[in-house]
């Protein structure tokens, strides 16, 4: 089997996406790299992360709130290392953190702090995060955790933070 065809399996699926108030926006999907541009599973406080030129197949998908809550939206990249022990993205997007206040570029954003989160069986290690962004009073929050040679990134944003 392809590795991204597993990788696809990995994703959340519907109805566990479901039993968390969560709708699917389309159906997960490959992520083709860009001739001249490599795919980010994220760029923690801004940074870029060495490790994104070992990325081989990366599969993402995004849900919305199924409660109408307007604007809540969560992101999961499932992406493959070949040869990395990929607790060293965890690493070096922990080595990121606190994020200092970021202006330039874009809108004003504010460390929130790191949060800890049950880790799930199987998981190496993982970093959990928030930011938010001060003009639209949201939050964003992220997760990254170490599975073998896999990493996966998942992103909650748009939760308000008045």
């Amino acid at each position: 089997m392809p590795e991204q065809q597993r990788l696809l399996q990995a994703m959340l699926n519907r109805a566990e996406a479901e039993r968390a108030g969560l709708s699917p926006m389309g159906q997960p999907a490959p992520v083709l790299h860009a001739e001249n541009t490599r795919f980010a599973l994220l760029e923690p406080c801004g940074k870029t992360l060495s490790s994104d030129v070992k990325m081989g197949s990366a599969v993402q998908g995004r849900w919305f709130a199924t409660d109408r809550t307007e604007h809540v939206n969560m992101h999961q990249i499932i992406a493959d290392y070949p040869g990395l022990d990929t607790t060293t993205i965890v690493a070096a997007v922990a080595r990121t953190l606190p994020c200092k206040p970021q202006v330039e570029g874009g809108p004003p954003v504010r460390f929130a702090g790191q949060r800890q989160v049950a880790q799930a069986p199987g998981v190496q290690a993982q970093v959990a995060y928030c930011e938010d962004d001060v003009d639209l009073t949201m939050r964003d929050c992220y997760l990254v955790a170490a599975l073998g040679e896999r990493a996966t990134m998942l992103s909650g944003v748009g939760i308000e933070c008045r």
